[in-house]
């Protein structure tokens, strides 16, 4: 629908449409089914055939090691280094981003591709526990579990996706021709998945292909977001 007024200085025309938002959101949820089908594929060969090989034998043997390593120092630090990707913490900065991307930019690109991308990242990664049920490394935990199934990393997932789209935002409007601003915010979203990575293996929750699996899903979903509401159109 098109609306068109005339002031004094000239012809101002609004145009409202629903057919770019209803058709990206048919195409993100055949994404969704599509990522929920791969992710559970390479959650059942993880746990399956793959599970008496190589890739089982290093999941295991660095879950160990990072036991074995514990100190009481590194204990109290893994209890807040994945504060950032908790799903309370998560869930709040995914609207308030939405809602500050919005009134930023004033179009429904820039909240859609947040909503895009994490919204499908937690889909899928939930969906994807449930199908594949794998269990938590056999060893003690430090701090609270959110969920009672190992692939992928959820906390992995919603780091990359949260705050890779953000990052891409924050890019495509704000620094587009900066080459430095790309590199910080680039290094930023990396910095805080392998945090968030590393104490999630460190704390006993995950195996590492289930937090490969988590930043691959996550990545995976920015992309998708980029394509469907592509930012600064």
């Amino acid at each position: 629908m098109t609306r068109t007024a005339t002031p004094a200085g000239g012809t101002l025309r609004v145009r409202l449409t629903i057919e770019d938002p209803v058709r990206a959101l048919v195409s993100w949820l055949v994404a969704l089914v599509a990522a929920i089908g791969v992710s559970s594929a390479v959650g059942a060969l993880v746990t399956g055939p793959l599970d008496e090989t190589w890739v089982g034998r290093l999941d295991r043997r660095v879950i160990d090691q990072l036991a074995d390593a514990r100190t009481t120092s590194l204990n109290r630090l893994a209890e807040w280094a994945t504060l950032p990707a908790d799903p309370i913490p998560v869930a709040v900065l995914w609207i308030g981003a939405m809602l500050a991307a919005y009134a930023l930019v004033r179009r429904l690109d820039a909240p859609l591709l947040i909503l895009f991308a994490v919204g499908g990242e937690k889909l899928s990664y939930f969906v994807t526990t449930l199908i594949v049920g794998r269990p938590r490394p056999d060893v003690p935990t430090i701090g609270a579990q959110h969920s009672t199934t190992s692939f992928p990393s959820g906390h992995v997932g919603s780091a990359v996706s949260l705050y890779g789209a953000i990052a891409v935002l924050i890019v495509a409007h704000k620094a587009r021709r900066s080459i430095i601003a790309k590199v910080l915010a680039a290094t930023c979203v990396v910095v805080v998945a392998l945090d968030v990575a590393y104490f999630r293996m460190y704390s006993g929750f995950h195996y590492p292909t289930d937090v490969v699996a988590g930043a691959v899903l996550g990545a995976t979903w920015v992309f998708i977001a980029t394509r469907l509401a592509p930012p600064g159109r």
